[in-house]
């Protein structure tokens, strides 16, 4: 059976989904070993430096941003998985979810080439942060194409200007 464009085109978009899903869900693993660095090296550098109360607030507004992070992180990569495997709608909820992860991959890569711009010595922790969060945000900014295009291919199917 031979496939019509717009059906070629539907299933690459679903691949490219259920890949940027799959590395969502990986780049959550770094994540997580981010913040094991940052609250081991990073933190007491500048905790000497804080009185307690500030201390304080600085590691829990940290540690909620980042817990939301994670839970949208899975919930983007299972339903990238879910959208692009199977045959459920997704498309709405995965731009939603995305928009928050990419923001903070901007702050954070931003964050990551300042302190690395204004440090007087090349750090390969930041630079290694900062490689790892572009990588991460092609895969978001990947992840809402696709999720759009194939939202749009689909459009024109139900709409009748493409025939199956």
């Amino acid at each position: 059976m031979k496939l019509s464009l717009i059906e070629k085109l539907i299933r690459k978009n679903k691949d490219v989904l259920a890949t940027c899903g799959y590395g969502i869900i990986v780049f959550l693993l770094w994540g997580i070993v981010k913040t094991v660095i940052w609250a081991y090296d990073i933190l007491p550098t500048y905790y000497p430096t804080m009185d307690g109360q500030s201390a304080i607030t600085y590691v829990s507004i940290y540690t909620t941003t980042y817990s939301l992070f994670y839970i949208f992180s899975v919930l983007t990569g299972i339903f990238s998985i879910q959208e692009g495997k199977k045959d459920k709608k997704r498309g709405l909820a995965i731009c939603i979810l995305s928009i928050p992860l990419a923001i903070t991959s901007i702050l954070s890569t931003g964050y990551d080439l300042y302190a690395q711009i204004t440090s007087r010595e090349l750090d390969l922790l930041y630079v290694a942060f900062s490689v790892f969060e572009v990588i991460f945000l092609y895969f978001i900014i990947r992840l809402i194409i696709s999720a759009f295009l194939l939202r749009r291919y689909e459009n024109l199917i139900k709409e009748g200007k493409y025939e199956r």
